[in-house]
């Protein structure tokens, strides 16, 4: 017992080296190096996610004001940003432009949002599609392949008999839902 309370006593004053306190930086420069990258990519993931569920309850909401006043409801991104719309949702996000319009010929509306400012090199552009025809509605999702990339009629509709349709343009964009 007398040893080991000695040899406790001499090493409670010693301290690191600056060899082993380099070490140690080194060790976590190597760490923040590797994940603040993964960091970044899941911050972007989850913007994506929120205009994505975002896009998604305005499609909704377009639905229900169809079946309401037999027509869409056009809003553009002032008036979404300040809640001047007939629909029954809130929308806030201060990375995206949405805003909807019309495809008059196929009595259908889509959504845009389209990432803002310095945004536009990291998040992906999203169009919706809310088509009706014949009693029946048709949607869609779209997300751009790139950040910034083009949402110029990514969201397609086409008329089969009277079914509505509504596709991605797959050379500009994937379907999400």
């Amino acid at each position: 017992m007398h040893i080991l309370t000695k040899l406790l006593l001499k090493n409670s004053h010693r301290g690191f080296t600056l060899l082993e306190l380099m070490i140690v930086i080194v060790m976590l420069g190597v760490l923040a190096a590797i994940s603040i990258p993964q960091l970044l990519g899941m911050v972007a993931k989850a913007r994506e996610t929120e205009i994505h569920n975002q896009i998604a309850s305005l499609v909704r909401a377009e639905n229900v004001y169809y079946l309401e006043h037999g027509k869409f409801a056009k809003i553009n991104s002032t008036q979404m940003r300040n809640h001047e719309h007939g629909l029954d949702v809130a929308i806030t996000n201060d990375k995206y432009n949405i805003r909807t319009t019309f495809a008059s010929e196929y009595n259908a509306v889509r959504v845009k949002a389209t990432a803002l400012g310095e945004y536009q090199t990291s998040l992906k552009n999203y169009t919706a599609g809310l088509h009706y025809s014949g009693g029946i509605f048709a949607s869609i999702i779209c997300q751009t392949h790139d950040p910034g990339g083009d949402i110029v009629y990514i969201a397609q509709f086409t008329l089969s008999g009277d079914q509505p349709h509504a596709k991605c343009d797959l050379s500009k964009s994937r379907q999400i839902q």
